[in-house]
């Protein structure tokens, strides 16, 4: 803010450290401290992201309301800041334009139906847009669902006794999250009476490491979490479903274990057993989320794997599914 004499905060930046997955931990956190403190404006430095990348675009979980302004700097140009502002005594005077544009558009679910022999239904969803190209987040699950909508509709109709409701939600990126989900809830009551299960699929991703500022591929898959609903005989058809489809490098927690995430999160908190597939790579909110990133060789796996899940459960009773159990007792 040229010509102003700014808060010491501002003027030491402000580093996010640490990584929390694919968010750095303290993030939002630094920015309403500075905000509370009185600073005019704030400039975040990623110091922890080695690629030295400054293009970050989170979903709300470290979104923020606006106090202030601010930018992100990358680890180099903000180390480098940082020296600048070391290496004197004097007040250093700094200038930050923020330019954006703000147009309304439209966002949309989309949403394919197999129907049933029975109005029973089952709904299998991801989201399908990103903050940058959105590869891993979300391509990859937007092709897993493709590719159990394409398996499922091969199946002659009298084998499958519940309807599948495909839904590829939008406005993932917003306050009210998953929204995409909360609005298909909102506006389709007839089909979330008759939902006795959904299954939420996303981030199929490779795991890379950074060498000497570039992403190098360790040829091994991001570990992910497979959220199962406390349902005895759900687990035990998950536990066979993985082992079949040799899902490796995935965790399935203890109901409870862990708060449910993913776009399935807006149906498990209205009470319906639910999955999510999910994985947390570093890049996943960064710009360096690129087709490459993809776990191109999981992808059969992970379809494998839900078409047994599904397979196991289209016979079931919807009471069946719906009841808890103590898993892990």
């Amino acid at each position: 803010m040229d010509g102003e004499t700014l808060p010491t905060y501002f003027m030491r930046g402000a580093s996010y450290t640490g990584k929390a997955g694919p968010i750095p931990r303290n993030l939002p956190v630094s920015y309403y401290q500075a905000a509370a403190q009185g600073a005019v404006a704030m400039v975040g430095i990623f110091r922890d992201y080695e690629t030295g990348t400054n293009r970050f675009y989170s979903d709300p979980s470290a979104m923020v309301q606006t106090r202030i302004p601010g930018l992100f700097m990358g680890k180099n140009h903000g180390e480098a800041l940082v020296r600048r502002i070391q290496s004197t005594s004097d007040p250093i005077k700094a200038r930050i334009t923020l330019s954006g544009q703000i147009r309304k558009s439209r966002s949309a679910n989309i949403v394919a139906t197999l129907k049933g022999q029975k109005p029973e239904s089952i709904i299998v969803n991801t989201h399908h847009d990103a903050g940058f190209s959105g590869a891993v987040q979300d391509a990859s699950g937007v092709a897993a669902v493709l590719g159990l909508a394409r398996y499922f509709a091969g199946v002659p109709s009298n084998f499958r006794q519940k309807t599948l409701v495909f839904v590829f939600d939008g406005s993932h990126y917003d306050w009210n999250y998953p929204m995409g989900a909360n609005i298909f809830a909102e506006r389709n009551r007839e089909v979330m009476d008759r939902t006795v299960m959904a299954i939420g699929i996303e981030h199929i991703a490779r795991k890379f490491t950074v060498e000497n500022g570039r992403y190098v591929d360790t040829g091994e898959v991001e570990p992910r979490i497979l959220f199962t609903p406390p349902n005895a005989l759900l687990f035990d058809i998950t536990r066979r479903a993985i082992l079949r489809n040799n899902l490796t490098d995935v965790i399935v927690p203890k109901p409870g274990a862990l708060t449910m995430f993913g776009e399935t999160q807006s149906y498990f908190l209205q009470g319906y057993p639910s999955y999510s597939l999910i994985s947390g790579p570093e890049y996943l909110f960064l710009a360096d989320d690129t087709i490459d990133k993809i776990a191109v060789e999981e992808l059969g796996k992970v379809v494998g794997t839900f078409i047994d899940i599904i397979d196991g459960v289209m016979y079931m009773p919807g009471q069946w599914l719906q009841r808890t159990d103590r898993l892990g007792k």
